[in-house]
């Protein structure tokens, strides 16, 4: 069964990370944080993979149907979305000048408060 935009706004996050799918291997991962994730699984080569899309509402839920049928069609010519994934995320920071690298990982950083609120309680400094 489809999803929709009422039912993705409806999810309410659990105890435990837990999947919805949406149709033709794209499903949403709902996080205890209240994070919700889109994934996209895959078999390549009889191996099972899978490939996340992008964080929802950013990632609305057309998009995210856009970009799974992009990568199925990867799939279709026997490539790896998710191997393409990680190789342009490792050329992207060969190629990053120092402002760049500062800035994503200052980005990076920004985006992770529940591991610097762990790490401030404990009283240790960076």
């Amino acid at each position: 069964m489809s999803l929709t935009d009422t039912a993705l706004k409806a999810l309410k996050p659990k105890d435990a990370p837990y999947i919805v799918s949406d149709d033709r291997g794209l499903y949403v991962e709902v996080l205890p944080s209240g994070s919700i994730v889109w994934r996209y699984r895959y078999r390549l080569d009889g191996k099972r993979e899978k490939l996340t899309l992008g964080k929802y509402p950013a990632l609305t839920l057309k998009n995210a149907r856009l970009k799974r049928d992009e990568a199925a069609h990867l799939v279709a010519l026997g490539q790896s979305p998710a191997q393409k994934k990680q190789q342009e995320k490792v050329a992207g920071a060969e190629d990053a000048t120092v402002a760049e690298f500062s800035e994503r990982f200052f980005k990076d950083r920004r985006c992770a408060p529940a591991a610097s609120a762990a790490h401030q309680a404990t009283g240790l400094s960076g």
